[in-house]
């Protein structure tokens, strides 16, 4: 099977020697395996020609041994690798595009050489829920996802106009990633950024870098005390949801573009800024709309004094 480019095996089980590793032919482009068996790929695995790598649902442990030459590697799904201890060596992937590790529940780290991945657009980690560090983020990335609850949180429990104590009780859980990296240089492209559940008690300043956000979601950041004032730049923001951020006090000054502010649940929330005001007029000015309902809501901030509310 020397010229064999695609090897697709869709789980059942297999009968694989115990004591030699599988030989890949080195010409494969396309590897679809799910749920993979295999602990870790052979020690002699040549990937040069690699192009795709999907093993969802594997047993692994780790992928590979160093650090191989994958330069024509664009893409590689991990997702529901449970025993995966570490995000394989990519540092020889110039070209990946995209990388999928959701809910590989042991990781907990992201490598530092991630940052020089220049051609990294999609960053998935939603459900990984051993995650404590994020390294510095590549310039070109365009989505990340560290939404960080496991799969039985399910947050559609919380409907308008119910109580939020009585699900307090069900939505305790916090992640282990407790910073967010600093960001070095503007980040044009990254539109959305997803940190549900996470433990961080603060974004740093520099957020003011991500000049393409469009969306930032911070539910059940429940030990999140405040946001930076260096968050009225993100001029391209128009979507931000704090709720149940049950430490946050008070929101700085918001930019003009913002469209829909969801802070359900904040139940510590005393003060807003009074660009609040000020955004509102900002839709009547721009005399269009661009969401069925542009919004500001406040359910069940209790501490909230009327003024704010109004």
């Amino acid at each position: 099977m020397r010229r064999l480019r695609l090897l697709k095996i869709n789980g059942g089980k297999l009968c694989l020697p115990q004591d030699h590793p599988i030989a890949f032919p080195c010409k494969l482009k396309y590897i679809n395996w799910y749920a993979c068996p295999l602990k870790s790929l052979s020690t002699n695995f040549i990937a040069e020609m690699l192009v795709a790598l999907d093993m969802r649902g594997s047993r692994l442990e780790k992928l590979w041994e160093g650090a191989p030459n994958l330069d024509k590697l664009k893409s590689i799904n991990l997702s529901g690798s449970k025993y995966l201890t570490q995000v394989p060596d990519l540092s020889q992937a110039p070209n990946i595009e995209i990388v999928n590790c959701n809910s590989c529940v042991l990781l907990t780290e992201v490598p530092s050489y991630v940052r020089h991945l220049n051609k990294l657009k999609d960053l998935s980690l939603r459900g990984c829920t051993s995650l404590c560090k994020l390294s510095e983020l590549p310039k070109n990335l365009r989505s990340l996802d560290v939404l960080t609850r496991p799969a039985e949180h399910d947050t559609t429990c919380c409907r308008l106009g119910e109580n939020c104590e009585q699900w307090f009780p069900s939505l305790n859980f916090s992640s282990k990633l407790e910073t967010f990296p600093i960001i070095s240089e503007r980040m044009e492209l990254i539109a959305h950024l997803r940190l549900e559940f996470a433990a961080i008690e603060e974004l740093p300043p520099s957020i003011e870098n991500l000049t393409g956000l469009h969306l930032l979601n911070l539910r059940f950041c429940g030990k999140l005390k405040f946001l930076p004032d260096s968050i009225y730049s993100l001029s391209s923001l128009d979507t931000l949801d704090i709720s149940f951020c049950r430490k946050l006090e008070s929101l700085p000054v918001l930019p003009l573009s913002l469209a829909c502010l969801v802070a359900r649940c904040c139940t510590s929330l005393k003060t807003v800024s009074s660009s609040i005001p000020s955004v509102k007029q900002n839709w009547n000015n721009l005399n269009y709309r661009r969401y069925p309902s542009e919004h500001f809501e406040f359910l069940g901030c209790e501490m909230l004094d009327e003024n704010a509310r109004k």
